[in-house]
C-alpha cells in the first residue's frame, strides 16, 4: 500500500474574479458545536483586517439535522460567509472544498474545534513577505482538552522565525504538526492538487510531505493555533478504530514515498521508532484507564515493528503488566 494515486485537482481562481484578498480562513464543518465554532470564528474576527485582505468562510459538509448557516451567522453576522455541499463529501472531499472556494493568495483551513491566538496571521504575513518564494509554512502550536484548557505544547523546531530548510528529513520521519498551526498558498494547491480521500488518517501528512519534496516551507516559532482533543473530534474517533493505527503506518509509508529512496532510507529507522513510541503511548493510556484488552490487543498488533525499536523493553515490560495485572487484581493487589 505504498503507491501514489493522483489527487484531485484545484482550479485556479478565475481571472474574472476582481482582486483577491491575501488570506482565505475556510473553516469546514459537520456537526459543529456551538460553543466550539463560535470560539473558533471569534478567534479570527479578532484579527480580522477587513474582507479586502481576508476571506472568512464557513464550508458545511451537509450537517443532518442541524440550521449550521442559522449558527454562523449569530456568531460572525454577515462578515463570514457560508456555503453548504450538495452532499456529504467526507473528510477531504469538504477540505478540497474549502480550497476550491477559496479565493486568497494564502489559504488557512482551520477546523470547526480548534483556534487561533492573537497575532497569528500577522506573524505568517511577516514570514511569507520576508522569506519569498516559500510555498507553505507552519508554527508551533498548543493542544487543548475538551473544555479548552492547554494541556502542552508541539515541539520548537526551530528558535528562530524563518525557512525550515531541513523539513523533508523532519516530515518523512513522522507526522510533525497539527493542521491548524499550517497555512499554504493557493497556489501550491494549484500545483499539487488537494487532499486525497483514500488515507483519512494521514491526508494531512501526504499532503505536507508532498510538497517538502518539491517546494520550501517557513516556520514561526511562538505558537499560533490550538488543536482540541475531545472524544467526538475526527482524530480521536479514528484513533478509537480498531483499524486506526495500521491506517497510520501504511499511510506514513505512503506519505513517505514522495520522498528519495536516499531518504526513505535514511529515516526508516527514525520513521519505525515514531510509530511505535505513538502505538505505545495509546497501549499506555488504555492499560491506565483499565482497559486491558485493547492494550493488549495493540501491543500485539505492533509486536513485531516493536521489537526493531528503541522502545523494545518498555513494550515488553507493558505486555508484561497487560498479563499479570488481572492475576493481581484477582489476589487483591492493584
Amino acid at each position: 500500500m505504498t503507491s501514489i494515486s493522483e489527487p484531485p485537482a484545484i482550479n485556479r481562481v478565475a481571472a474574472d474574479a476582481g482582486a483577491r484578498p491575501f488570506w482565505s480562513i475556510m473553516i469546514p464543518t459537520y456537526g459543529p458545536r456551538a460553543d466550539y465554532l463560535e470560539e473558533t470564528l471569534h478567534s479570527v474576527l479578532q484579527q480580522d483586517p477587513g474582507p479586502e485582505q481576508m476571506q472568512i468562510e464557513v464550508v458545511d459538509d451537509c450537517s443532518p439535522g442541524m440550521d449550521v448557516a442559522a449558527l454562523v451567522k449569530a456568531i460572525g453576522g454577515e462578515r463570514v460567509q457560508f456555503s453548504r455541499t450538495a452532499k456529504n463529501l467526507g473528510l477531504a472531499g469538504c477540505w478540497n472544498s474549502c480550497i476550491e472556494r477559496s479565493r486568497g493568495q494564502w489559504v488557512h483551513i482551520l477546523h470547526q474545534d480548534d483556534w487561533v491566538l492573537p497575532g497569528f496571521y500577522a506573524r505568517f504575513e511577516a514570514l511569507i513577505k520576508t522569506v519569498q518564494g516559500i510555498d507553505a509554512a507552519f508554527a508551533r502550536y498548543l493542544h487543548a482538552d475538551a473544555d479548552g484548557h492547554w494541556t502542552s505544547i508541539g515541539p520548537l523546531v526551530m528558535r528562530n522565525t524563518g525557512e525550515f530548510r531541513d523539513f523533508d528529513i523532519w516530515t518523512a520521519t513522522w507526522v510533525p504538526m497539527q493542521c491548524a498551526a499550517v497555512v499554504m498558498k493557493r497556489s501550491t494547491y494549484e500545483k499539487l492538487g488537494g487532499y486525497r480521500n483514500d488515507i483519512p488518517y494521514v491526508l494531512d501528512w501526504e499532503m505536507w510531505c508532498r510538497i517538502a519534496a518539491s517546494g520550501r516551507w517557513g516556520y514561526v516559532a511562538q505558537p499560533g493555533a490550538v488543536y482540541r482533543e475531545h472524544d467526538q473530534s475526527e482524530t480521536m474517533r479514528l484513533r478509537k478504530s480498531g483499524e486506526a493505527h495500521q491506517a497510520l503506518f501504511e499511510g506514513g509509508q505512503i506519505a513517505r514515498s514522495h520522498f528519495s529512496r536516499e531518504l526513505q532510507t535514511q529515516t526508516k529507522v527514525g520513521f519505525r521508532n515514531a510509530f511505535v513510541n505513538n502505538v505505545l503511548g495509546d497501549a499506555i493510556a488504555l492499560y491506565v484507564e483499565g482497559n486491558l484488552k485493547d492494550a493488549g490487543r495493540l501491543l500485539d498488533s505492533f509486536h513485531s515493528e516493536a521489537m526493531k525499536s528503541n522502545r523494545r523493553w518498555d513494550w515488553l515490560w507493558l505486555r508484561l503488566r497487560v498479563k499479570i495485572k488481572p492475576l493481581r487484581q484477582l489476589f487483591g493487589h492493584v
